[in-house]
């Protein structure tokens, strides 16, 4: 798949030291909206998230990084507040 995704990806970008690094960060935060627990929902994150993102370069292709990373904190947020914490007992 990462073989696809650079034949793909190689005719838009120009290649440097770190050119994979900005797309690894994208494939994160899709990632995380989608759930790290199963592939298909990782690969529906990593698609809605790509959806996003195409959108926010209509809307301002200067900010469309920060529109895409500002996804990860409200995500981030409610998947703390959803999930159950119990509290440890510490022994002496």
């Amino acid at each position: 798949m990462a073989g696809v995704s650079g034949i793909l990806i190689a005719p838009v970008n120009t290649i440097f030291y770190d050119s994979g690094f900005l797309i690894g960060l994208k494939a994160f935060v899709g990632a995380i909206v989608g759930g790290m627990t199963s592939y298909p929902g990782a690969a529906l994150g990593a698609f809605g998230v790509g959806i996003l993102e195409s959108f926010a370069s209509f809307q301002s292709s200067t900010l469309k990084d920060v529109i895409v990373f500002s996804l990860l904190i409200p995500v981030l947020l409610w998947r703390s507040l959803a999930s159950q914490h119990s509290e440890e007992e510490v022994e002496e």
